[in-house]
């Protein structure tokens, strides 16, 4: 059956369709391309049709129910999101990206093919890269896990695995530029992911991840995301 096809029913016989109880009808039809849009944020709902034959008729019932696979695939609702991009960063890197292809095409054209010809193209490839992976630098927190993603570079920490988190007071002169970057700071080897107009909020782990024991991350809001953070701390510890 086509989605974009009616079924005739009557009103007086029809069952539960969508959760609260609600009634999708289209001059004494059931709209089935539009009870497929209203349950597209629901995938854990599965549906059914079954024709049933009467003496005075056909009558349609549709069916829907809880998919316990789909349930437990589902991502936990985020507490906090955040999605950070940076002029100024994008600027820079897309400077240099042109910088190095036009160097590239000078020596090209006057038939180098030496050194100088192969570091510009490497530089430009890495500069490219650059511009487009580190443009949008994404915060997902929900109660189990916070994940840190920029581009295709992706990094998750279990709420579970976080002992505290703080402010940030390191000089961006030290963070070494915009991006992802690992370096030690008073022993502690951390994992940056900033752009070095914002903030940072430092968080400290109960278990390290390969060296690393901390993890910093640029933030609009630091306040706001240590806010929510110790909340959940505490609560998963009371608990």
């Amino acid at each position: 059956m086509a989605l974009n096809q009616g079924v005739d029913l009557y009103p007086c016989l029809l069952p539960t369709i969508v959760p609260g109880n609600a009634v999708i009808l289209q001059n004494g039809k059931i709209c089935l391309s539009l009870l497929s849009c209203m349950l597209s944020p629901y995938p854990n709902i599965s549906l059914s049709l079954s024709l049933i034959q009467r003496s005075q008729g056909c009558y349609t019932t549709l069916h829907w129910c809880l998919n316990p696979s789909r349930v437990n695939n589902m991502p936990d609702p985020p507490i906090y999101e955040e999605r950070l991009t940076s002029s100024f960063t994008a600027d820079f890197f897309g400077l240099l990206t042109i910088l190095f292809f036009a160097l590239f095409i000078w020596r090209a054209s006057l038939g180098d093919a030496g050194f100088l010809s192969i570091l510009s193209l490497c530089l430009f490839l890495i500069f490219l890269f650059y511009s487009l992976n580190y443009r949008v630098l994404r915060i997902r927190l929900t109660p189990q896990v916070l994940t840190l993603r920029f581009g295709i570079f992706e990094w998750d920490v279990p709420v579970d695995g976080i002992r505290s988190c703080s402010i940030d007071e390191t000089s961006p002169w030290r963070i070494g530029g915009a991006g992802i970057h690992f370096s030690f700071f008073k022993g502690n080897y951390r994992a940056m992911f900033n752009f070095l107009e914002y903030s940072r909020v430092v968080l400290t782990l109960k278990q390290k991840r390969g060296p690393v024991c901390e993890i910093a991350f640029s933030t609009n809001q630091p306040e706001q995301v240590i806010h929510v953070l110790t909340k959940i701390i505490l609560e998963k510890r009371a608990a």
